[in-house]
């Protein structure tokens, strides 16, 4: 998880900074402009409810009263989460060039060169790797590096499957020892149509709902490995290597695709 910089008069504590360990700082010194400081606050608050558009405000707005370098770090990760990364690029290159004493400077410096990389090959962030709510608040959407919305709603189905099959072969459990107390006990007879349609149906539906759990969580797990990796893999010779989900009645699976 990205970790965000907090800047002092002399010191640099790092809430949420992918490059330094320490922990949030709850009291800051009290030379800090109380200004800039309550901005950066707000900013971290709206990062840490991924409302990322509230937190780059409030980190610019902290830039521009106290000219603290650390924070253009702070603006650079909000712009990767959202997906901008022209914007993550630039503030990252301010943040190295003007900060001084840069921890685990070589590490963002790897970091940059991925970026760079990824903007060259097109990736540049036109789709914003959040969507903010009606109520301000940024839910993740698809493609962010979370789980899939097919997965979720694979893994849902899956786990309703299997709430109807605990149900219902529970209740067929059931049902088969009442019968087997009635009719089921007359060994002169056997048990009518009638007398095991409840039987039929909850084991059914019990059947039923155990197939849509196994498929849902195949299904889940197959978007997982493909909807949630990486662009096609291109190999020295130019040819293109892309896994993808195959979906047919009654099979699922992975297709490997390669062009040249």
């Amino acid at each position: 998880m990205e970790r965000l910089l907090f800047v002092a008069a002399l010191v640099v504590v790092a809430p949420r900074a992918a490059h330094a360990q320490e922990t949030p700082s709850d009291a800051p010194p009290s030379d800090i402009d109380s200004g800039a400081r309550a901005h950066f606050q707000s900013g971290s608050a709206y990062f840490d409810t991924a409302d990322y558009d509230s937190a780059l405000r409030e980190f610019t707005r902290a830039y521009e009263l106290s000219h603290r370098a650390p924070l253009l770090y702070n603006i650079s990760v909000t712009h990767e989460r959202m997906g901008d990364l022209r914007e993550a690029v630039h503030y990252l290159e301010r943040y190295l060039a003007e900060a001084e004493n840069v921890r685990d400077r070589g590490t963002l410096e790897i970091k940059l060169r991925n970026l760079r990389d990824r903007v060259a090959h097109g990736d540049t962030g036109a789709s914003r790797s959040t969507a903010t709510s009606s109520s301000g608040a940024a839910t993740p959407a698809e493609g962010s590096g979370g789980v899939p919305i097919a997965a979720l709603i694979a893994y849902g189905a899956g786990a309703a499957g299997l709430v109807a099959f605990g149900v219902f072969g529970a209740l067929a459990l059931s049902e088969d020892a009442s019968l087997g107390e009635t009719c089921g006990a007359d060994t002169t007879r056997t048990c009518s149509d009638d007398e095991v349609s409840n039987l039929a149906t909850f084991s059914l539906i019990a059947d039923i709902g155990l197939g849509v759990g196994v498929v849902g969580a195949a299904l889940g797990t197959i978007f997982v490995l493909t909807m949630s990796s990486s662009p096609p893999v291109t190999t020295e010779r130019g040819a293109r290597i892309r896994a993808e989900p195959s979906i047919g009645l009654g099979s699922a699976g992975l297709v490997i695709r390669a062009s040249l």
